[in-house]
């Protein structure tokens, strides 16, 4: 899929190309995102460029990605398979952030939401589902239920910072004193 999302707060958003993989032979699935707009060549600093490993889930190991879309309007990666599941991943890291059953038949179609920044996906049964990032909630989600991640801070604040998420406000005002108190104005 193909969207153009903010990567970087000192750069316009990116023209990001992101797709999954599973090599043959294997089990292991790969999410990869990177920048296919930005120019490349000698001197000129690599384009943005990021890759994770999925963790399929145990009940679904043979799973793949029927659908992936970037949403421009929140920073993530919604990918949708077709055993039914639903996963959401953090642009900038690749980092995953939400993974759970949607339908517990196969999903055959998928198309993004310009409207809500989600994605709306049909069964097999003809059910019409959607989805999108509770938006007041996001970062306290990340903050206080990712507690293996251990990035989970910088993830949240810079969600909320780039895309306008509440609930961080505790964050900039920490990172503002810490900038402060060094002396450090200009990022204060």
């Amino acid at each position: 899929c193909f969207g153009n999302v903010l990567v970087s707060d000192s750069e316009p958003p990116a023209g990001l190309f992101a797709f999954s993989e599973r090599k043959q032979g294997t089990m292991q699935t790969k999410l990869h995102i990177m920048d296919v707009t930005k120019p490349r060549g000698e001197g000129l600093a690599p384009p943005f460029k990021v890759n994770a490993d999925i963790a399929m889930p145990p009940e679904a190991p043979t799973d793949f990605a029927v659908a992936l879309h970037l949403s421009e309007k929140q920073g993530v990666v919604f990918m949708v398979t077709k055993a039914g599941f639903l996963f959401m991943f953090d642009v900038s890291t690749a980092t995953m952030l939400v993974r759970t059953r949607v339908s517990q038949d196969t999903i055959f179609i998928s198309t993004y939401s310009a409207l809500s920044g989600g994605c709306i996906f049909v069964n097999r049964k003809g059910a019409v589902m959607s989805v999108k990032v509770n938006e007041p909630a996001i970062v306290n989600y990340i903050n206080n239920n990712l507690v293996q991640l251990p990035n989970r801070q910088e993830i949240a604040f810079t969600l909320a910072r780039r895309f306008g998420f509440p609930g961080a406000d505790e964050l900039f005002q920490r990172q503002f004193s810490t900038f402060f108190a060094s002396g450090d104005y200009k990022n204060a």
